[in-house]
Order: C-alpha cells, then sequence, then structure tokens
C-alpha cells in the first residue's frame, strides 16, 4: 500500500518538537521570498545554543535582503540581535 506524500508529511509533522516546528516554519518563510518580516516570538521554543543561530541567520538572511523586520519578543537579546530600531511598549521609561 503507498502512502501519499501529504501524508507523510503530515505523520513527519506530528513528530517535531515544538523547536523543529518553529525552525521549518522560519525557513519556509525565508524560501517564500518575503517582501517584510512579521516575527512573533520566532525564537521562544529553541534553546540558547540554536535560538543564537537560527536569529543570527534570520537576521542575516533578511538584511542581505534588505528585508525590513517587525518582531516581537520579550527578550532584549532577541531585540538587539535584530539590528534595528527597538521600541519598548507597556515599560515606564525615566526620562
Amino acid at each position: 500500500m503507498k502512502s501519499s506524500s501529504r501524508g507523510s508529511s503530515i505523520g513527519i509533522r506530528a513528530t517535531l518538537s515544538g523547536g523543529q516546528k518553529a525552525r521549518v516554519a522560519l525557513q519556509r518563510v525565508m524560501l517564500s521570498a518575503p517582501r517584510l518580516l512579521l516575527l512573533d516570538e520566532p525564537f521562544s521554543k529553541l534553546d540558547s545554543d540554536l535560538r543564537q543561530q537560527t536569529r543570527a541567520l534570520i537576521f542575516s538572511r533578511a538584511k542581505s535582503a534588505r528585508l525590513p523586520v517587525v518582531l516581537v519578543t520579550h527578550d532584549h537579546a532577541d531585540a538587539e540581535a535584530a539590528g534595528g530600531p527597538i521600541i519598548v511598549i507597556g515599560e515606564d521609561i525615566d526620562r
């Protein structure tokens, strides 16, 4: 009995961890040749080393493709790694 490619991919996706699913989703976005990136906590399910590697890859590719990036995150290191202006919402800021 042959399995369809669609059935196979569903089975594979079901066995991926949260971090693996996040990496696959990010790579699919980058392969789709977007005109901008809107990222909502894209690295939150990754361990520290993988987070660092993945964000370096995503942000370097975005920069080389001249893609505008809007990043929503609670992690200041992720925001810094993006390399652009940072807008903090919901914090008291001494002026």
